[in-house]
Formats: C-alpha cells, structure tokens, sequence
C-alpha cells in the first residue's frame, strides 16, 4: 500500500510548474475545507511521489481522499496509481455529498454550482526514470433523478520534454495563474518568487479560503528537494529521491 506523511485536508490552492527538465509544485496553507478556516500541510507524501487535492470551491468538504490513498498499491506507475486512486475515490466523495445535501441544503447548493465542472482535482508529482513526472486528474459530480454521481472528467500525465512551459492549477488558482502569465514566468530565472506572490495574488482574490504560508517542492532527475516546506515541516531530510 501506499503510505506516508499525508496532507492535513483538502486543500484550496495548489500550483505546479513544468519547465524545462525541472517541476515545482506549490501550496499555500489555508484550507476551508468542512467550513472551517485553518492552517495545514496540504502537499502529502507517499511511498515514491508527492500529492495534493483542491477545490474551487470553499464549501467542499473534505471528500476522504486521504484515507482513499490508503487503498492505492505501492507499485505501478503514476498514472496507474492516479486511476486507482480515483475509483477507490468515488463512493466516499459521493457519501460525503450526501451527508452534506441533507445538512446543509445551501452549502451544497453553491458546491454544486461548480461541481459538474471541477468538484476535485487531485495532482500526484515524482521522478519516473529519472524524469519528473505530474499525473492529475479532475472529478466531476452531478444530481441524476435524485441520485448523486460522482464521474472523472480528465485524468492525464505529462513529462517536462511533451510541455514546453506549463502551468497546472487546483483548486481556487485561477488569479494566481494569470499572475503567472502577466508575469512572464517561463523566462524568468528562479520561478519560486513568482510562486509566492501567485499564491499571494490568489489570497488577495479569496481572503477567506487562500493565504498562509506557502509550501514549495522541486523535482529533477535527482529527485524531490523542499524549497519552502511552510506547514510541511517532516520528514527532516532536505532532499528525497524519489525515482523508481
């Protein structure tokens, strides 16, 4: 089984940057998953890779994700680990849904205004052969004659040398990708700045769901080295090989 220092809840905000042989991978520390605002790890570690999950929305709940990491086998690759993760994911995300329409009709309202389009995304990071490797995929949820259905809308990997320059967002990102591209990241030469006042830009856009201390990985075909750990204070170790 997979296993590791898991993330803390459902994260808010979660940036990953492709460029050339080098991925980063960013968070900030504010979750209002469960309509609470807090302070927490939300980059997890398993056997191999690292992960996140977010929301764009601040009425989500935490969907179980971590307990459904559980579930996930050690062995395989990314995306094999990725399309387990998210068919072990279904029934619990779909049960907590439920419990959430019935007690909390207005809450789960405004979820599922944007849950037909982007309900979860969940990103997994590692070095693959040497090479850095984002798997992420995207859960939907919709009503269906008074059932809930919780489907995948996209599960895909890349590789540093298939995308150029590329930015992966989750959850509330929208602002803090914009400021990216306004910012011309891809030419510039440490991208970890940037990252910051993204996320920044993103807690100037939603106050209540963003901000905190940010959290930053980097990966190359040497493995995982923490930039910025915020909240991730453990494992001690600087660097973390993380190749197959």
């Amino acid at each position: 089984m997979v296993a590791g220092i898991s993330s803390n809840g459902l994260g808010s905000t979660v940036i990953v940057l492709i460029r050339d042989n080098n991925v980063w991978m960013a968070a900030n520390s504010m979750t209002s998953a469960s309509g609470k605002g807090r302070s927490v790890c939300q980059i997890g570690q398993a056997k191999g890779f690292y992960w996140a999950s977010a929301s764009p929305s601040e009425a989500a709940p935490e969907f179980g994700i971590d307990a459904s990491m559980a579930n996930v086998q050690a062995d395989g690759t990314l995306l094999q680990k990725m399309k387990t993760l998210v068919e072990k994911s279904k029934a619990p995300i779909t049960g907590e849904l439920e419990r959430l329409r019935s007690s909390d009709r207005g809450r789960f309202q405004n979820l599922m205004k944007v849950a037909n389009r982007d309900l979860v995304k969940i990103i997994f990071v590692g070095v693959e052969n040497h090479v850095p490797t984002v798997v992420w995929a995207t859960l939907v949820a919709e009503e269906r004659d008074g059932r809930i259905v919780v489907s995948t809308d996209t599960v895909k990997s890349v590789i540093p040398a298939e995308v150029r320059d590329g930015v992966v967002g989750a959850g509330l990102s929208k602002d803090a990708i914009s400021y990216l591209a306004e910012h011309h990241w891809e030419t510039a030469g440490d991208p970890v700045p940037l990252l910051r006042e993204s996320l920044r830009a993103q807690g100037r856009a939603n106050s209540h769901g963003v901000g905190g201390h940010v959290s930053v990985l980097r990966f190359s075909e040497a493995g995982a080295e923490w930039i910025e750990r915020g909240p991730c204070q453990a494992p001690e170790a600087k660097r973390t090989a993380v190749a197959n």
